[in-house]
C-alpha cells in the first residue's frame, strides 16, 4: 500500500535503491511496495513555494525471484549468485552516475570512518557499502526496490500480494495465449450477459503488439461498472514477457507489485530488463504485469499535477494553525479530484479491480489464474480467491493485508510497525561505531533532536543544488520510506548524518521517489490513485476530531509516527464518492492451497496480518520469514525456493515453514 505506510508504484519506488550507503537513494518497486502512509494532500505555506529543480535520473531496482523447481535448484543457485553480482555492479554504476557529486562531497566533509577505515571500493571507485559483520549481512546500495522490492524496491509502503490460482494439475500450454503477437493494440470490450459479474462476460482474447525488447503490450476494455455496463468502459494496460520455452509453458503469471497505485507494467519491464525473474519462472510462464484501473498507462486519474507545495506542510501538526492547513489542503484536494475525474472516480475500488483481474485471466487465455501479489496486491488476491475460488490455480500473497480490518486498525498496525522498525534501526546504529549517525551511541536522542530542528527550521539541499527546502514533511517521509527495507538503513544513517551537518540533500533523494516525483520534477499519478482507491475501500471518519483522537491514542505506542499516520487519510473525510467495500474476513472456500508469506519485522504489513489472513482462508499455508523489512520473496532464498516450487509444480510448502 503505499503512502502512509501503505507505495511502492513504481515511480515512488524509484530512487532509494540507487543511493550508496554513504549517500543513497532507492527504488520502491518491490512498489511496492506495499503501503505507505499516504499523507493527505497539502498546500504550501505562503511564500514558500520555491520552484523545484529537476531530479537526476535514477534506476528502478526490483528484486530477483527465487529458484525454480527442486530439480533445477543448483542451476538456479548459480543464476541467483550471478544475478546478485550483476545487480550489485549495476546498482553501483547507477549510484555513481546519480549521486557522485553528493558522495564525493560528503566523503570529503566526513573524512575517514569513525573507526578510521575508509569504505571499501570497487574498480570504479564506488563504495561497496559497510559490511555488517555483527549480523553477517552487507548493506547493498539499493534502498527501496522491491523487496518489493527485497532490496528495497519493496520499499514503498506496504503493499503487495500474490494472487495465483492453483489446481491439482498443471494446465497444458494454451497455443492462443503463447502465440505470436498480433498487430492490434487493444481488444474489444467484454460482451455483457445477464449476470453482473466478470465471470459472466464474454471476453475476447487480448490483441498483443510488439513494444520492444522482447515485450508484448495490449490494452483491454473493462466495464466501468460491472453492475451496469451502459456506464461505459475503462482501459487496462498489460505488459507480457513471454516464456522462454513455449513448449513447456504452464500459462501466465500475473504480478501486482502493490500500492494502491503501483504499476505492474513498469514493474515487469524493470524486472525483466534487469534479469531479475528466476530462470525457472521465465522458462515456463508468460510473466504479465497490469496497471489497475486508474493507474499509469490504464485509464488514469489526475487530481493535482504538482505536489511540491504540499511537501512544505507539516504532516504531523504541532498546533491548531498547522492542522488547519492540513484540513484545508485535504478539502481542496478532494474537490479537485471530483472536478477532474467525475466520470471515473466512482469506479476505482479494489472490488472492481478484482473483477478486472478475472477479465485479464480470460483475455490472456488462462483457464485458471496464477498470481503473485505483494502488499496491497495481497488484498486484490485474497478478494479474488473469495469471489472466484474455482478459478485459482496458484496464488502467493507476500506482505499480507487482513481484509477484515477497518481504517483505524489498519493505520494503527502500521504506526506501531514503523515505530518498531525505527527503534530497530536506531539500536543497530547505536551499537556500531561505524554507523554514520552513531553519535557516541546516543543515536535515538540525536535523531529526536535532528527532527525537532528540521521542524523548527527546514534545511537547504546544498549538495544536490536543489532549490527546495527540506522540512518536516520531506524528512518524515524519507525516514518512513527508508524503513521499508533493512538494506536501506545505511542510506538512512548517511542521510541523517548529512542532515545534522545542515544539508537535506539525501533526505530529499529518498523522499522524492517515495512520493512519485520523477527526475524531471513532474509526478506520477500514484498519489491520486492511492487516495482514490483507499477512500473507496475504507469508510473514513468525516469529522477531523476523530483523526486527532487517533493521533492521541497512537502517541504512546508510536510516538514518532502517530500524527503522520493518523492524518494520512484526511482527504477521505471530504471524498465526493461513498466507500464501496465493507471490510470483512474472507474464506476462499473451494480454492486450492494458497501461500501466504509474512515477515516478522515487516513495518508496512505487520506479521499479525499475515497470520490473520492465513486463518481466514480455508486453504492457506503460512510461510514465515523471521527478519526485517517489507515482504520477503526475492530477498530470502528459503522463501524463494518454497514459492517457486509451489508456482511451478504446485508443491505446497510444509505447514509451519519458517525461514531465517
Amino acid at each position: 500500500m503505499r503512502r502512509p505506510p501503505g507505495r511502492n508504484d513504481q515511480e515512488q519506488e524509484r530512487g532509494l535503491h540507487d543511493i550508496d550507503p554513504g549517500d543513497h537513494q532507492g527504488n520502491d518497486q518491490r512498489q511496492g511496495i506495499t503501503e505507505r502512509p499516504a499523507g493527505s494532500s497539502r498546500r504550501g505555506r505562503k511564500g514558500q513555494e520555491d520552484e523545484p529543480d529537476a531530479a537526476d535520473e535514477s534506476g528502478d531496482v526490483v528484486t530477483a525471484a527465487g529458484e525454480p523447481r527442486q530439480a533445477s535448484r543448483q542451476e538456479d543457485d548459480r543464476d541467483g549468485r550471478r544475478r546478485a553480482d550483476e545487480r550489485g555492479a549495476e546498482d553501483r554504476r547507477r549510484v555513481h552516475e546519480r549521486i557522485e557529486r553528493i558522495r564525493v562531497r560528503t566523503d570529503e566533509s566526513r573524512g575517514n570512518d569513525r573507526n578510521g577505515a575508509q569504505p571499501e571500493r570497487d574498480e570504479s571507485g564506488q563504495s561497496r557499502g559497510h559490511d555488517r559483520k555483527d549480523r553477517g549481512l552487507r548493506y547493498p546500495p539499493d534502498l527501496m526496490t522491491w523487496r518489493r522490492r527485497a532490496n528495497g524496491g519493496l520499499a514503498a509502503l506496504v503493499t503487495i500480494a500474490l494472487v495465483a490460482g492453483c489446481d491439482a494439475t498443471v494446465p497444458s500450454s494454451n497455443p492462443s495465449a503463447s502465440g505470436a503477437a498480433t498487430t492490434a493494440s487493444s481488444s474489444p470490450g467484454p460482451v455483457p450477459s445477464a449476470s453482473r459479474s466478470a465471470a459472466a462476460l464474454a471476453v475476447p482474447p487480448a490483441h498483443w503488439s510488439d513494444c520492444g525488447n522482447g515485450y508484448l503490450c495490449a490494452d483491454i476494455r473493462v466495464p466501468s461498472d460491472y453492475a451496469d455496463t451502459s456506464k461505459g468502459y475503462l482501459n487496462v494496460s498489460l505488459l507480457r514477457l513471454p516464456a522462454t520455452e513455449p513448449k513447456d509453458r504452464i500459462g501466465s503469471l500475473l504480478v501486482n507489485p502493490g500500492g494502491p497505485g503501483g504499476s505492474g507494467v513498469e514493474f515487469v519491464r524493470q524486472a525483466g530488463d534487469a534479469g531479475l525473474f528466476p530462470t525457472g519462472l521465465r522458462k515456463r510462464f508468460d510473466i504479465i504485469g497490469f496497471d489497475p484501473r486508474g493507474v499509469n498507462a490504464s485509464t488514469e486519474i489526475r487530481c493535482i499535477d504538482n505536489l511540491d507545495p504540499q511537501a512544505l506542510l507539516d504532516p504531523s501538526p504541532d498546533d491548531a494553525a498547522e492542522l488547519d492547513e492540513l484540513v484545508a489542503s485535504a478539502r481542496d484536494y478532494a474537490a479537485e479530484c471530483a472536478k477532474r475525474n467525475d466520470t471515473t472516480l466512482p469506479y476505482l475500488s479494489t472490488d472492481a479491480v478484482v473483477q478486472d483481474l478475472d477479465v485479464i485471466r480470460q483475455a490472456v487465455g488462462d483457464e485458471k489464474l496464477t498470481y503473485l501479489g505483494f502488499s496491497y496486491g495481497t488484498l486484490i488476491g485474497s478478494l479474488y480467491a473469495d469471489r472466484f475460488p474455482d478459478k485459482v490455480r496458484a496464488m502467493v500473497l507476500d506482505g499480507a493485508m487482513d481484509p477484515s480490518m477497518d481504517l483505524e486498525h489498519f493505520r494503527a498496525g502500521q504506526a506501531v510497525g514503523f515505530e518498531k522498525a525505527l527503534t530497530a534501526f536506531l539500536d543497530d546504529c547505536a551499537a556500531r561505531t561505524a554507523c554514520p549517525f552513531h553519535e557516541g551511541g546516543k543515536t535515538a536522542a540525536a535523531f529526536d533532536a535532528l527532527m525537532a530542528s528540521i521542524d523548527a527550521k527546514p534545511l537547504p539541499a546544498t549538495l544536490s543544488h536543489d532549490r527546495r527546502s527540506v522540512g518536516p514533511g520531506i524528512a518524515e517521509y524519507a525516514v518512513l520510506a527508508a524503513l521499508y527495507s533493512q538494506e536501506s538503513w545505511p542510506v538512512l544513517a548517511s542521510s541523517l548524518a548529512l542532515a545534522k551537518r545542515g544539508d537535506g540533500s539525501l533526505l530529499l533523494a529518498i523522499a522524492d521517489p517515495y512520493q512519485g516525483r520523477k527526475p524531471n520534477g513532474s509526478y506520477s499519478n500514484q498519489h491520486d490513485a492511492y487516495t482514490a482507491n483507499t477512500c473507496l475501500d475504507f469508510t473514513a471518519p468525516t469529522d477531523v476530531a476523530t483523526y486527532t483522537d487517533w493521533a492521541k491514542q497512537l502517541k504512546a505506542s508510536a510516538p514518532h509516527f502517530a500524527e503522520l499516520i493518523a492524518y494520512n487519510d484526511l482527504a477521505c473525510a471530504f471524498w465526493p464518492v461513498a466507500p464501496e467495500r465493507t471490510p470483512a474476513a474472507v474464506s476462499g472456500a473451494g480454492a486450492p492451497p494458497i501461500v501466504v508469506v509474512g515477515t516478522t519485522g515487516d513495518p508496512a504489513t505487520p506479521y499479525a496480518w499475515a497470520q490473520a489472513l492465513a486463518k481466514e482462508l480455508t486453504s492457506a499455508v503460512l510461510v514465515t520469514h523471521d527478519g526485517e523489512g517489507h515482504t520477503s520473496y526475492l530477498t530470502d532464498s528459503c522463501v524463494e525456493r518454497a514459492v517457486n516450487d509451489y508456482l511451478l509444480g504446485l508443491t505446497v510448502p510444509k505447514a509451519g515453514l519458517t525461514c531465517q
